[in-house]
Parts: C-alpha cells; sequence; structure tokens
C-alpha cells in the first residue's frame, strides 16, 4: 500500500510541477505579448473636433500659413485636385505657399463628417475665392478628405479628392 500512496504522492507533485510550469509559460508568453504589441492611445473622437480642423486647414490655405499646414496634414498625404493632378505633402504645401493662386476665402457648405475611430471622411462642396496668377476666379467643386489621429491625438489629413460638380 505505501508503494501505491507513494505513487499517487509522486503524480500528484508532477502534476502540481506542471500546473505551475504551464502558469510560468503562459505569464511569460502574456509578458512578451503586451511589451510586443503597440500600445494604441484612444483620443476623444467627435465630429466637432473634425469640423474645428478642416477650418484651422482652410484658413492655413487662405494664409499660406507652411508651418500650420506641416502640423495639419499626413507625411502621408496624398492631395487630389478636380484637375486630376496629385501632390504629396512637400508638392501641395509649396503650391499652396508659392504657387500661383492665392485663396482670400474658404467655405464649405453641405458638410458631412462620418467617424470610424481615430479617422474621420469629411465631404463637402469647397467654395473658395482666390486669385490665379493675378486674375480673380471663384472655385466651386466637390470634395472629400480623410482626416487620421496621429500618436498625440492630433487630426492630419491624409487623403483629399476634389472633383468637378454637375
Amino acid at each position: 500500500m505505501e508503494t501505491v500512496n507513494g505513487i499517487k504522492y509522486q503524480i500528484i507533485i508532477c502534476l502540481v510541477f506542471v500546473a505551475v510550469s504551464c502558469n510560468t509559460k503562459l505569464e511569460k508568453q502574456e509578458t512578451v505579448n503586451a511589451s510586443s504589441t503597440n500600445v494604441v492611445q484612444k483620443f476623444s473622437v467627435s465630429e466637432e473636433d473634425v469640423k474645428k480642423v478642416v477650418i484651422k486647414f482652410n484658413n492655413a490655405m487662405v494664409n499660406a500659413d507652411s508651418i500650420q499646414l506641416v502640423d495639419l496634414t499626413s507625411d502621408d498625404l496624398t492631395y487630389g485636385h478636380s484637375s486630376g493632378l496629385v501632390q504629396n505633402k512637400r508638392e501641395f504645401i509649396d503650391d499652396v505657399v508659392h504657387g500661383p493662386f492665392n485663396f482670400s476665402m474658404i467655405n464649405n457648405p453641405l458638410q458631412s463628417v462620418h467617424l470610424f475611430d481615430d479617422t474621420a471622411i469629411v465631404r463637402h462642396v469647397f467654395e473658395a475665392k482666390a486669385t490665379n496668377n493675378g486674375e480673380l476666379v471663384d472655385i466651386r467643386i466637390g470634395n472629400i478628405q480623410v482626416y487620421k489621429q496621429n500618436e498625440e491625438g492630433k487630426w492630419q489629413l491624409l487623403a483629399r479628392q476634389a472633383y468637378k460638380l454637375q
């Protein structure tokens, strides 16, 4: 009977050892997963915040403010014009600051904002008064913009495509 009790005791010790070993491996795996995963901090998201950024962006274009435009646009910006021209961030900002267009007013009627976590899709009519090489022009085109929150929670323009209205 002692041998049976001894075997039972050894089996119990082995089971406890296996259970402790499995738990330790699980804890180590959770630690590895937690340290290797990029933790995304959530920031508050509201339509009003996005609308304010659109206004700030428009003002930066009217004022040809390169510092604001750099801050308000993603490094991955793709900026499409109704003519078909597509610019990256550097080209877009250079064009606003040094190009032939000088905006005096930008308005966005019929604006809608759709939020998806840290991404916002904005649609509106882009109405502007400007000069093009010194000649007065009125602009009225359709526009879709995609804004994304960066790591600091700032909304930045990621993509923009303008199109001719019917």
